[in-house]
Order: structure tokens, then C-alpha cells, then sequence
């Protein structure tokens, strides 16, 4: 391995590329093929600057410090074009960008460091850097309203902007994963808000052959049958109970009903869920939210009026409205209107759902086919 390069030399290029896991680095070499080098934890070395990326103007230099630890020779290599030096004192490289006519120069990838002990020891770093001027920083994400737009990039904006596509309309901002662990586990960075899907089906039913679910198979409930055979998160709600008809655990519900439908005869099924499944690959969600899923009962009183207690006989549509007036604003988007149904469920028979058109709760037939409309976390 080569010695540490003396002030004022280029750095070495036999390699193009570092790569690493937890246990060694991995040299792409100059001519094809890859070098494993093993790692330790006696060798350090971190670059200190704090920019992704290190932009030059052609020709020009720039000086960046490392932070080094233990004793070893160095190993540089550069981009195409590019000078390194080392100042050994300084801690430091010397980075000098190609000349604007040097058009065999290479115009941005990464300079890396290998440290190599006297007992074969390795540490390494990498800085990328770039002929260029940096990037404007993108504006910071505004808080998102309701009435926002959710994009399909998972950003969100109160101006529909149409170069990007919206994908559902914001209706509660603040973080929903302190309302379901099932959530919080599996997506905890969704703590910006809830929004609604651009459109619904008016034709699902919560459960085929309910009746004879409890008939044949002796569970009176979906609920019964996931306590006795599963941990999974019960969908009975006893609209009786505060805590249970305020229980904002649709993304859990919808899990359960997933495990339900996976495990039972498909004469059973949740046609809930159904339409859930496709309406997740017609409207593939962003990688930072979570999945499209039923929302419950008090979600679905968000969606409607905010942050009431569902029983609240005075509920206005004062969520509904702006979430209404941003919808009109999508071609083949479809208003909150009627009926809908939420995760959870009632009884035997009955599943529970929302009226969109006065916010009142009433019992749906499970196997009759009502609206549905879905939510994403985010």
C-alpha cells in the first residue's frame, strides 16, 4: 500500500469507488474488480466539513480538515482531473478542481482516504465533490392545513401546485402515530398529519356472509375471532364508551383486518379490504407515509367536523367544507358526500360508519354496500 502522500503530490487514482458494511470496505478498482479491506476500530479518519457535496469553479482550491486517530500510511484517490495534497500537519487536503478547458476531466464524484496500519488495519472516508455551483437549498416544508394538497413525492402544499400530482387533501395536521402504536412502530415518522383519499367506491361491503360467519364458524364477530386466534388490534367498538368511540387506531384496524382476511375461508372475507388492496396499487403512497388504510370512527369525525366526540349532536362539516372546496379543484377527484363506512364494527350485523352529509354516527349492514373512503398518515 502506498505511503502517505508529502505535501504538494496528487493523490493516487488506482480505485474509483468505496463502499462498506459493518465489517469491510470495498475498493472498485481503476481496471475492474474489488478489493476487500477489513476494518478496525484502532483506525479512524472523518472529514470535517459538514455539505454533502463540495462544489468548485474550475480551477479553483479549496482546503478540507480530517480528524484523524492512530498511526497509519494513506491512500488517496481523486476524480479525473483533480489535484489532492495532503498537509499531514494541518490535518488537512488540499482539493484543486480541473480547468475549465480540461475536457477529459471528470466533473464530480468522491475523493477517498484509506488508512492502512503496520498490522493491515484499515479506516476510510470519502467526500464527494463537484464542478459547480451548489444547489439552491430546497424552501423548508410549509406546516400543512387542512385543505392542503398531498402530493404523490409526499410533499404537501396549501397552492395546488400542478407540476406535481396530488393525491389526497390534508384534513387533520399534528402527528397521529401518539394515537395508534401499531403506527408509531411501523411508520414513526409519519407525525405531520392525516389526509384523505381523492376518491371512494360507493359499493363495498364491510363483510360477505357475516351471518354466516357467526352461524357456521361460532364467532359472532371479526373481533372474536382475531382475540381468540391472534394479538392483533380489536375493531368492536362500543359507541357507548368515550375512549372506544374516540380511539383513533384505523391504521391498526386495518392490519387486523389484513391478518382476517389472509387466515379465513373466502366466503368471509372483508370486502373492505378488498378495496383497499386495490386502491393501494392504483394509488401507490409515497415512501414516507404510511399505506392507505380505513380510517375509524373518530378519524372519520375528524374528516367531517375536527377534533369532536363523535356522539356530539352538533357537529357542522367544518373540515368537510375546505376539504370539499380543495377537491373540486382535481379532475376526477369526488366530494365527501353520504355515508361512509370506518374500520371498526358494531356488532353481528352492523359495522359502524359516518354520515358525510350531517356527521351523524349510525350503524351500517356489513353486508350491504356503502361508501368508502381511505386515509394516508404522513
Amino acid at each position: 500500500m502506498p505511503g502517505t502522500p508529502s505535501d504538494g503530490q496528487d493523490g493516487d487514482s488506482f480505485f474509483t469507488g468505496l463502499s462498506e458494511d459493518d465489517d469491510n470496505y470495498y475498493l472498485e478498482l481503476e481496471g475492474g474488480g474489488t478489493i476487500t479491506l477489513p476494518k478496525t476500530k484502532e483506525l479512524s479518519i472523518v472529514f470535517n466539513n459538514t455539505e454533502d457535496t463540495v462544489y468548485f469553479s474550475a480551477g479553483a482550491t479549496r482546503d478540507i480538515s480530517y480528524t484523524m486517530t492512530g498511526t497509519a500510511s494513506m491512500t488517496v484517490s481523486k476524480p479525473e482531473g483533480w489535484r489532492v495534497t495532503v498537509n499531514g500537519e494541518a490535518s488537512s487536503l488540499s482539493v484543486t478542481a480541473p480547468v475549465e478547458d480540461n475536457v477529459n476531466a471528470e466533473t464530480s464524484r468522491a475523493v477517498n482516504i484509506i488508512l492502512t496500519d503496520n498490522n493491515g488495519r484499515n479506516a476510510a472516508a470519502s467526500l464527494n465533490v463537484a464542478l459547480g455551483a451548489a444547489p439552491d437549498p430546497e424552501p423548508p416544508q410549509e406546516t400543512p392545513a387542512v385543505g392542503s394538497y398531498y402530493y404523490s413525492d409526499g410533499t404537501w402544499s396549501a397552492a395546488l401546485d400542478e407540476s406535481k400530482t396530488v393525491i389526497g387533501i390534508v384534513f387533520w395536521a399534528g402527528d397521529p402515530t401518539a394515537y395508534d402504536p401499531g403506527l408509531k412502530a411501523d411508520h414513526p415518522d409519519c407525525v405531520n398529519g392525516l389526509a384523505v383519499s381523492l376518491t371512494g367506491s360507493a359499493t363495498v361491503k364491510y363483510q360477505q356472509n357475516a351471518f354466516l360467519f357467526d352461524l357456521v364458524e361460532g364467532y359472532s364477530t371479526v373481533s372474536d375471532w382475531l382475540t381468540e386466534n391472534t394479538d392483533c388490534t380489536s375493531l368492536l367498538v362500543d359507541i357507548n364508551d368515550e375512549t372506544q368511540r374516540n380511539s383513533r387506531l384505523g391504521y391498526s384496524q386495518t392490519l387486523s383486518m389484513e391478518v382476517f382476511n389472509s387466515s379465513v375461508d373466502v366466503s368471509y372475507a372483508l370486502g373492505v379490504m378488498e378495496y383497499v388492496a386495490q386502491y393501494r396499487m392504483d394509488v401507490p403512497a409515497p415512501e414516507s407515509s404510511s399505506d392507505w388504510y380505513m380510517p375509524s370512527l373518530k378519524e372519520l369525525t375528524l374528516l367531517f367536523g375536527g377534533d369532536v366526540d363523535p356522539n356530539e349532536p352538533l357537529k357542522t362539516g367544518s373540515v368537510k367544507a375546505p376539504v370539499n372546496s380543495s377537491i373540486r379543484n382535481i379532475p376526477g377527484a369526488t366530494e365527501l358526500r353520504s355515508t361512509h363506512l370506518s374500520s371498526c364494527e358494531k356488532d353481528t350485523n352492523n359495522c359502524i360508519a359516518l354520515n358525510m352529509d350531517y356527521g351523524d354516527v349510525e350503524n351500517a349492514n356489513k353486508e350491504t354496500g356503502k361508501n368508502a373512503r381511505l386515509i394516508i398518515a404522513f
